[in-house]
């Protein structure tokens, strides 16, 4: 090989090795610059998916154990009919309780490499092209326990009548990773699960074995 080939070669390496190192410098910045981006969609659609698993998982979970307003809160009535008192079925409570929770494990668990498509000028922090320009595909993958709560309230339903109400209080914590992002986050959401009009006085309320007047 001769001296001039030689001096190409070299030239030709060192061209490489400089183009190199300024792909890496631009991988650096835009990993830099689109990670704050990533986190908060990994929030955002992390929230937005936890919601959606939530209300799923009441819903399948009341339909499998056929739970009613009935089957959650007794009743006792006076000879002309009106309420004297409400007590709560915590053998079914409590059983709704647990499926729920677990429901929204399993839910979450199965969330993986969930597509979700934003556009180029989002993901990169650019107000001028927010929304704008081609998708770019983010997989979501997700995990998480869930801690549910039972509640009973009474509202003023018009005159003489008072709706009872009873909801699961539901705080979520999840960690969301959209790739190279993992973010930890948490939803709570309330879901009435019964509800019924009481005409009358508010009666007694029985809750965990204690009494209280709820007029």
């Amino acid at each position: 090989m001769t001296a001039s080939a030689m001096k190409k070669r070299r030239r030709l390496k060192r061209w490489m090795l400089l183009v190199l190192i300024i792909l890496l410098i631009f991988l650096i910045l835009l990993e830099i610059r689109v990670r704050p981006a990533v986190a908060s969609i990994a929030v955002v659609q992390g929230k937005r998916l936890c919601t959606e698993v939530i209300n799923e998982a009441v819903s399948e979970v009341m339909d499998e154990l056929e739970l009613s307003y009935e089957k959650l809160a007794e009743t006792t009535k006076a000879e002309n009919g009106s309420v004297l008192e409400i007590t709560t079925n915590m053998s079914n409570v409590n059983k709704l309780k647990t499926e729920v929770s677990l429901r929204i494990g399993e839910k979450l668990e199965d969330i993986k490499n969930r597509r979700v498509d934003v556009p180029f000028g989002t993901l990169m922090g650019l107000n001028l092209l927010y929304m704008r320009g081609p998708d770019i595909p983010l997989h979501i993958t997700m995990s998480g326990c869930a801690e549910t709560d039972f509640l009973s309230e009474f509202e003023s339903g018009g005159i003489n009548q008072t709706v009872h109400k009873l909801s699961l209080n539901i705080k979520t914590d999840m960690t969301v990773l959209v790739h190279p992002v993992s973010e930890n986050t948490s939803v709570t959401t309330t879901v009435i699960i019964a509800e019924t009009v009481i005409v009358g006085d508010v009666p007694n309320y029985s809750l965990y074995g204690s009494v209280k007047n709820s007029a």
